[in-house]
């Protein structure tokens, strides 16, 4: 556990996590909670309330651990909002969405808290590309750690990320 803590300390590569011990799991999401630097976490086990609209949905850990308001996480996301393509559903309830547009408002939650590390679950192929290709646009420099099951590896067997073992 200690060389895995040291490994997740680094936060200066693009790691692709594979999970061979399943109970490796729940100590990966204690690791981000108490971790001190913002880790970005794009996963359905942080989900969005129901009774929010996604715009407040987005922005409500970085309203609450900043206290900033609403209408400034707006207008400080709003580059990403826009290349996201997400205007249009900012309105809107979760219940309202398609699956890829809940996968692009939980990627510019983990965007907006402004972090080094943006973690990935489960990704399929499609979202990690489009994820890494948007992060590659990006001016600063976010790392990107893929958390994949060990039967879905293949999938990222071209990927030139260090690859751990878990």
């Amino acid at each position: 556990m200690k060389n895995l803590t040291n490994i997740l300390k680094k936060e200066d590569e693009d790691l692709i996590i594979i999970l061979k011990n399943k109970n490796l799991e729940r100590y990966l999401f204690e690791f981000f909670s108490i971790h001190p630097a913002n880790i970005g976490i794009i996963s359905k086990k942080v989900p969005f309330l129901s009774n929010l609209e996604m715009l407040e949905n987005i922005f409500l850990p970085l309203m609450y651990k900043n206290n900033i308001s609403l209408k400034s996480c707006y207008k400080k996301f709003k580059t990403f909002i826009d290349k996201l393509q997400l205007e249009d559903i900012l309105w809107k309830r979760k219940q309202r969405l398609t699956e890829f547009e809940l996968f692009k408002s939980m990627f510019l939650r983990a965007l907006s808290v402004d972090s080094k590390v943006i973690f990935l679950e489960y990704p399929t192929r499609e979202e990690f590309d489009f994820v890494k290709n948007f992060i590659h646009t990006l001016k600063s420099r976010h790392y990107l750690w893929v958390l994949v099951k060990e039967s879905e590896e293949f999938v990222f067997n071209d990927v030139e990320f260090k690859k751990i073992i878990l």
